[in-house]
């Protein structure tokens, strides 16, 4: 900073220290203090959480069915459109018509969330302050004495929000709200579900999934999804099903939504980053072919999921490990050159002074991926005296807080965000946004939309019209994101607008006529009666992902198996020659596989129907506490009990004798037989397994490869949906140490 800048920081920091020392509140602090005052001490016998608030239509119909779907449920509504209010209906109902006792747990993704939430609860309802508590962020408060809504940061949550729920007393008090619910789906984070309550609710914009995070790497065809059923999820087992959706089309048309446009502008590589691109580009396409030719694993994985998978191989000892290590170098590189496009850097610029020239008053949000590319952002527009404040998760709580301030009350007109505001960050007076750069994740480009497309009137009481710029390198991998997503189906074509723009060359703006890519036809849109099976599918590789294996199960992204496989697996292997992944179709159940020629060129091809979906059952943890009785068992007959959740072994045929391999880190270690074995009795254990699996293998006609042994010590395995016995284990079985 120079001497005037730093000048102008120590008068502000000195002033503010007196202030606190002195005790002396400013005049905006002033008015809340002596609302504060005015307000009783006692808690009202009826809740009002939205007095003065007239519901739209959307949240009357949506409470509704949240209370005829047995007072759970997941509300999937657009960001903006106002899922806090109805959350705050719905525990006012609650509380008002049949549970005066009525506790809150409100579970959110981040900090500036439950701040939101509490001065909504605040500004709204007529709770005294004592009665609305925080946890998280530096707060450590719970439901003692008079407290009666727990605002609750996940990561805080997550460890302690059900002891917290539990010294309240009965379940039937509690009701769980969980913002962006989406985010609570990961195994840690899942354990709020510990929390014991009567009621659940929901609420996101694109709860059915966690996206995995992104990398600039192209998706290939045989990327695994790892899509279910949101029902089959965590998310809903734990929160109950969708009850309600609101889109953005539907948000826009019954005026939720105000008047806006997505404004996509290509960018071009300079003469001096194309040539690094394209030698870049050529040597992760040679990596990326020795990668998925290392074994079966990475040949089924592309995209992100192939940078995550060589992020960890690259720290291994296998022979793969350099090839994994350059691999995400050069991913890595490539993404730098994207982000730090020249055309990138002037096109932010001459948009921002656009607009001020418009509009003085105007608010602009910059959204990018990178807090260090933030950061760059950040110091170019302070060198060029614009008024621009960052935010991000790794600066000090103070200055984050300081900077989302500055930017509310206007002192700051343009705030550079990463990842910390794709979720949960209210700008009501924001009409401009500018996506400097993204990944090709669907849902973050949804919450972006949602963070600036608010209703709002400038000072004449004129609504504002919303404009979001969007963009990306024409001709790079930044393209992608426009094969995810039918944008013009999203939020209609006549508010898309696309555009070519060389802003290092002139301000000369090209209209284009559409999106640089689009999606492969939608399965509606397929015309099924000129299918026959092997037929090459015209439309997208989309749908709910499975596996099957030789014998005849059908198995989810946890390796569950389908108690109704439906003879699924022949008809895979009859179009691949294989068995193998496979997608299932949403709405038609059509079966749809991949086949190549060439290991490179990927075909979609049509395989069959399935009368109904594939059933995993409950995938709550089972309790186990009725013992299978397997004393009259042989190897191969029906199991009575439960399987087991636990780790999945395989059994490998070998020259000699077959063994048990157990998966570990960089490879995979063997059962010790009663030779090698310090317990003789793991020993006796790992031989008795073998042998059991030779005569079962005997009566299914093919080798049995995979078991578990659940909790009772039985080794169990499965068959066309169906748990099968191989013999029960005295002592468990024992393998090297990794």
């Amino acid at each position: 900073m120079n001497a005037q800048e730093l000048l102008l920081s120590h008068q502000l920091n000195v002033a503010r220290y007196w202030e606190e020392k002195t005790g002396q509140p400013r005049p905006d602090l002033a008015d809340a203090a002596a609302k504060a005052k005015e307000q009783t001490l006692a808690l009202p016998a009826k809740w009002q959480l939205v007095s003065g608030l007239d519901l739209h239509a959307w949240q009357q119909d949506c409470l509704e069915k949240w209370f005829t779907a047995g007072k759970q449920g997941v509300a999937k509504v657009v960001t903006g459109a106002g899922k806090t209010i109805f959350a705050l209906a719905v525990a006012q109902r609650i509380q008002n018509t049949e549970q005066p006792e009525l506790r809150v747990a409100i579970v959110v993704p981040t900090i500036v969330l439950m701040d939101q939430w509490y001065d909504a609860i605040r500004h709204f309802s007529n709770l005294p302050e004592s009665a609305i508590r925080r946890m998280g962020g530096g707060h450590t408060e719970d439901f003692s004495g008079d407290g009666r809504i727990l605002i609750c940061v996940l990561a805080s949550a997550y460890k302690l929000l059900s002891e917290k729920a539990r010294a309240i007393g009965p379940a039937n008090h509690l009701l769980l709200i969980v913002d962006e619910c989406h985010r609570a789906g990961a195994e840690q984070m899942s354990n709020v579900f510990r929390t014991p309550r009567a009621y659940t609710l929901g609420l996101s914009a694109t709860p059915e999934r966690d996206e995995a995070p992104e990398t600039d790497e192209e998706e290939t065809p045989t990327q695994p999804a790892e899509e279910q059923r949101f029902e089959d999820s965590v998310l809903g087992q734990e929160l109950g099903p969708i009850i309600y959706e609101l889109s953005f089309a539907q948000a826009i048309e019954r005026g939720i939504m105000p008047r806006f446009e997505l404004r996509h502008y290509g960018l071009p590589l300079n003469a001096i980053e194309r040539g690094p691109y394209d030698r870049l580009s050529r040597d992760i396409t040679d990596l990326r072919k020795t990668l998925q030719g290392y074994n079966a694993t990475t040949k089924a994985l592309g995209g992100g999921a192939l940078v995550g998978w060589a992020r960890k191989a690259s720290k291994g000892k296998s022979a793969i490990a350099g090839s994994a290590a350059e691999y995400v170098q050069l991913t890595g590189r490539r993404k730098l050159l994207v982000y730090r496009a020249k055309a990138r850097e002037i096109a932010v610029l001459k948009l921002i002074r656009r607009e001020f020239a418009e509009n003085p008053d105007t608010r602009v949000i910059l959204f990018h991926e990178s807090i260090a590319e933030v950061m760059r952002l950040f110091e170019m527009l302070r060198l060029e005296g614009l008024p621009a404040v960052p935010e991000h998760s790794e600066l000090a709580d103070s200055l984050r807080a300081e900077s989302i301030e500055l930017f509310r009350q206007g002192a700051a007109k343009i705030l550079v965000s990463a990842r910390s505001l794709i979720e949960g960050f209210d700008v009501p007076a924001a009409d401009v946004g500018i996506v400097v750069a993204s990944s090709s994740s669907v849902r973050q480009r949804i919450q972006t939309l949602g963070r600036i497309l608010r209703k709002h009137r400038d000072a004449s009481g004129a609504e504002k019209h919303a404009v979001l710029h969007v963009l990306y390198m024409a001709q790079t991998v930044d393209e992608l994101i426009y094969e995810k997503n039918d944008w013009n189906s999203v939020i209609g074509a006549d508010r898309n607008l696309f555009f070519l723009w060389d802003p290092e060359v002139s301000d000369e703006i090209i209209p284009r006529e559409g999106p640089p890519r689009v999606p492969p036809v939608a399965e509606t849109k397929v015309d099924w009666s000129q299918l026959k099976l092997g037929d090459v599918y015209p439309g997208a590789y989309e749908g709910f992902e499975y596996s099957c294996d030789s014998m005849g199960n059908i198995l989810n992204h946890t390796r569950r198996a389908a108690s109704n496989p439906q003879g699924v697996g022949e008809m895979v292997k009859a179009v691949t020659g294989r068995f193998g992944r496979f997608k299932v179709t949403p709405r038609k159940l059509a079966v749809l596989v991949r086949t190549t020629e060439d290991n490179e060129n990927w075909t979609t091809k049509f395989a069959g129907f399935v009368p109904e979906m594939f059933d995993f059952g409950s995938i709550a943890k089972p309790t186990e506490t009725q013992s299978a009785d397997v004393s009259n068992l042989a190897p191969g007959d029906p199991y009575p009990g439960d399987p087991g959740r636990g780790e999945e072994f395989r059994l490998k045929q070998r020259a000699q004798a077959a063994v048990i391999a157990m998966k570990v880190r960089g490879g995979e270690v063997f059962a010790r037989t009663t030779e090698h074995a310090r317990d003789r009795k793991s020993g006796e254990d790992a031989e008795r397994i073998v042998q059991a699996a030779q005569k079962a293998s005997l009566r299914e006609g093919q080798w049995v490869p995979r078991f578990r042994i659940n909790s009772q010590n039985h080794a169990v395995y499965s068959s066309g949906g169906q748990p099968r016995f191989l013999c029960a284990l005295e002592k468990g079985l024992e393998f090297p140490e990794a």
